[in-house]
């Protein structure tokens, strides 16, 4: 455990600008209790209690701290914890021992995949400890289960497999300690929606857009997360579209986003995703198809996100409003609703919108203009994805 944790993450001369959380120990010592309730019952019954002191101490944190908190480097750039996933968590999945030219390697190449990509910079600093203590909390469990097990334990290479992928989306998905069906039955295709005939992008059709709903434990004992997946003819998908399909440059995002594109496949129900970068294998067999809208499609009412948002001038909105009339508003001020009612004359933040098919345009009053990916929810038309960010109504 020692050589898997200090040996990988030598990062001596690396600079991280990525953004921080500073942990609430009131809320770590949560996350922590909570978490080890769902790996107690996976952890070999030999090293249960040896577990158990290390998982719901202060230790834990102090051997990551010691493994990657040298030289000025701050262990809680949200770039730092990614790096040490992807470090330990490859030795374990793979069986090979990375050295530390290795590893500085990729700790630079996970900083500016963090960087280029803005994962998680406008999350809270609650939200980000909630995703990131867990991350390093299953990463130090991997480490140890499989030092238990002589290196060569299956719980703990499937987990390290799980946390790879969280790794390199920013999402804290984990193991599937449960999968939610609560939006709609497993698998059932909803009435269509649709009624245009302009899935293509760059000549390449849209075949149908999935998404994911997998849990994971931290603030309030459980962190939902919703992964989308834009699926393609050709057996190509894209994780997390953002911008709008049917007119998106795919090689353009090839280059920037290589490690969202990957492959898939639908078999008997489930689900497969082949990673793009080194083949690895993941299936569900629970998910839901984000439904297309069709031309003319209208919103209304309050909504707010669910998660962080991730592109356009939205990124630092909570709360916007739509109108049958086709007008919105942003609310881009941090907090809750309050007493915030949409007024629709800030020119920067409100404007007229059109949706159609799987892209909603915004016209802003100030005379620009953005084009962003658009999916409902299979549940009804008041849960919807804008960019990659997702809306439910605000309760009245």
């Amino acid at each position: 455990m020692r050589n898997v944790l200090m040996l990988t993450f030598i990062v001596s001369f690396c600079s991280f600008a990525q953004t921080s959380y500073t942990p609430d120990n009131a809320l770590r010592k949560e996350i922590a209790n909570t978490l080890w309730e769902a790996l107690k019952a996976k952890t070999p019954a030999t090293g249960t209690t040896m577990m158990q002191y290390l998982m719901t101490s202060d230790e834990v944190f102090q051997l990551y701290e010691n493994a990657v908190g040298k030289n000025g480097i701050n262990p809680y750039e949200i770039g730092v914890v990614a790096g040490f996933v992807e470090d330990v968590c490859k030795e374990v999945s793979s069986g090979v021992s990375i050295t530390e030219a290795e590893s500085f390697e990729n700790v630079k190449k996970m900083q500016s995949y963090y960087k280029a990509n803005g994962i998680d910079e406008n999350m809270s600093n609650l939200q980000k400890q909630r995703k990131y203590d867990v991350l390093i909390l299953k990463t130090i469990w991997v480490g140890s289960v499989n030092e238990l097990e002589s290196k060569n334990s299956v719980v703990a290479k499937a987990m390290a497999k799980e946390l790879l992928a969280a790794s390199r989306t920013g999402v804290a998905t984990g193991p599937k300690l449960e999968t939610t069906a609560s939006i709609q039955t497993p698998n059932q295709t909803p009435s269509p929606k649709k009624t245009s005939n302009t899935n293509i992008a760059n000549g390449n059709t849209i075949k149908d857009v999935v998404m994911i709903t997998t849990t994971s434990y931290g603030l309030g004992g459980m962190y939902i997360s919703n992964d989308v997946y834009a699926l393609f003819a050709n057996g190509e998908s894209l994780y997390e579209p953002s911008e709008p399909l049917e007119t998106m440059d795919v090689d353009a995002s090839k280059r920037k986003n290589p490690k969202h594109w990957d492959s898939w496949e639908i078999k008997n129900n489930v689900f497969y995703i082949i990673d793009g970068q080194d083949g690895d294998v993941s299936d569900w067999e629970t998910w839901f198809k984000v439904c297309p809208a069709k031309k003319g499609f209208r919103i209304n009412g309050t909504f707010k996100t669910s998660d962080p948002f991730t592109g356009g001038s939205i990124i630092n909105s909570s709360i916007v409003y739509f109108d049958a009339q086709g007008r919105f508003e942003w609310k881009t001020t941090k907090g809750g609703l309050g007493g915030w009612r949409p007024v629709l004359v800030n020119k920067n933040s409100s404007g007229t919108y059109t949706i159609a098919d799987r892209t909603i345009t915004l016209n802003y009053g100030n005379g620009t203009s953005e084009s962003l990916f658009f999916g409902l929810y299979p549940k009804d038309d008041a849960h919807f994805i804008i960019g990659s960010s997702h809306f439910l109504p605000v309760k009245k």
